[in-house]
């Protein structure tokens, strides 16, 4: 299925027809596949368990497909023991858009299921044993297109593309999950724009992108940095490598941004403790000069004084207490 197709009015059609059928196919060629290959061995292996499964699933969005498979042992009477295979193939809906596609996924996983169920072997999946089974399916069917290798290498078609307006970086969703109104490159904290599909503006009708999103603190130190950072990197350094640089140097800046608060608090508490201490000083000195004027010059602690239409009697504490 080409670009053309896909981008045509007939899409919805063609998509359509595509779903319809496109399990049927991958059935037909499994079958016909293990039949050639070992003489229908896998089929049979998975009989009991219902034969391998053909699951559609849009969750592999980087991997054309998936092959799982799992043994059970059953000792029958102490004696006789059996074996049930499971085997599952899984094919990405995103990404298995076409025949051609589908006919080298499924020739790919069944190369891993006749390793584990024919050949035995569990623990090289991409081993000797995988790439003989391999070399021998394209053999068979290489007029179709099938070539088989260790990995599957698809140009996978998204549905959504932004761009970034600094870097050029290129992000790519099979659904609108971007928001360039609050979101920047996580490269250059540049702004994004949508190119594909291309957004609709009506003739004459200028877009509005709206004032740009507020930074948060890393992303303010990433924008005014990340051309530092990359030029103290070793040359060729990959993105991750540089915000991995970037990360540490906004870790370090903000211990050494706590650490010169700690020293500057502490030193403004040791200042106010010295000073409270100061005013209990003088409190205290207050206090004695209060009470030697309440002692008199007998030497005692209370010191009666008559007061019109009231009695005051002041304690060695300095409280006053007004009878009537």
């Amino acid at each position: 299925m080409d670009d053309d197709a896909i981008n045509s009015p007939r899409r919805g059609l063609i998509r359509r027809t595509w779903d319809g059928c496109k399990n049927d196919i991958a059935v037909a060629f499994l079958y016909e596949i293990d039949e050639a290959m070992t003489g229908g061995e896998v089929g049979r292996a998975t009989e009991d368990t219902g034969g391998v499964r053909i699951v559609w699933t849009n969750k592999l969005s980087t991997t054309a497909g998936r092959a799982s498979w799992r043994v059970e042992r059953v000792v029958i009477n102490g004696q006789r023991e059996e074996r049930k295979h499971w085997a599952t193939i899984e094919l990405a809906e995103k990404v298995v858009d076409s025949e051609e596609r589908l006919i080298n996924v499924i020739a790919h996983e069944y190369c891993h299921l006749a390793t584990y169920i024919v050949s035995g072997v569990r623990d090289r999946p991409h081993g000797k044993e995988f790439r003989e089974w391999g070399k021998q399916a394209t053999k068979l069917y290489h007029d179709r297109g099938v070539v088989v290798t260790t990995k599957h290498t698809y140009d996978i078609k998204y549905k959504y593309i932004w761009r970034c307006t600094g870097c050029t970086l290129h992000i790519q969703r099979h659904s609108k999950s971007i928001k360039p109104a609050t979101q920047l490159c996580g490269i250059c904290q540049g702004r994004l724009e949508q190119i594909k599909p291309a957004p609709r503006v009506r003739a004459g009708e200028d877009v509005d992108m709206g004032p740009p999103p507020q930074l948060n603190a890393y992303a303010s130190f990433v924008k005014e940095n990340y051309q530092l950072a990359r030029e103290l990197s070793p040359q060729g350094a990959l993105p991750k490598t540089i915000m991995g640089n970037l990360a540490r140097m906004y870790r370090d800046q903000k211990e050494m941004r706590a650490k010169m608060f700690t020293e500057h608090d502490a030193a403004k508490m040791a200042d106010a403790m010295a000073n409270r201490a100061g005013m209990e000083s003088d409190g205290e000195d207050g206090k004695e000069n209060k009470r030697a004027e309440n002692e008199g010059d007998d030497g005692g602690y209370e010191n009666e004084v008559e007061v019109e239409g009231a009695e005051c009697i002041t304690d060695a504490m300095g409280r006053v207490d007004l009878t009537e």
